[in-house]
């Protein structure tokens, strides 16, 4: 089968897209509630926008991706959410962007549902207050 350009570009935008739809699962339950920051600890409400701003793949081989053992991937997410913010008297909540460094994790391709899978926690170097970022 030949592919263009925007053909195969797209097909690895929507693989990009699953696993940032696997980070994204992941990381709510995970960290769900309050998140240690660098600036306090803040009570997340809800998480507004989640983007996976920068992804490091094992090797920089993209297929090890769909191995039977997957692979390690690690990164940044950028995430707007309301929060409550350290010592706040919880009169009110507002947005605040989050930036989550990762360290390698392992993540694998589910074939049958087409899908990404990790399945230990992520391991989260730290996560930044961001005041300058916009989505």
């Amino acid at each position: 089968m030949n592919y263009s350009t925007n053909e195969s570009t797209k097909i690895l935008s929507d693989y990009t897209q699953k696993i940032e739809r696997t980070l994204r699962e992941k990381i709510e339950n995970q960290i769900n509630g309050k998140w240690n920051t660098t600036n306090g600890e803040y009570e997340i409400i809800k998480i507004e926008h989640f983007s996976l701003h920068t992804i490091n793949i094992e090797d920089d081989k993209f297929h090890l991706l769909f191995s039977p053992t997957g692979c390690e991937i690690s990164g940044n997410i950028s995430i707007r959410a309301l929060a409550y913010p350290p010592g706040s008297d919880r009169n009110g909540y507002t947005s605040h962007y989050f930036e989550i460094n990762f360290n390698p994790t392992n993540i694998k391709f589910n074939f049958e549902n087409e899908i990404f899978i990790i399945e230990n926690n992520i391991d989260i170097s730290y996560i930044s207050v961001n005041r300058n970022h916009f989505f």
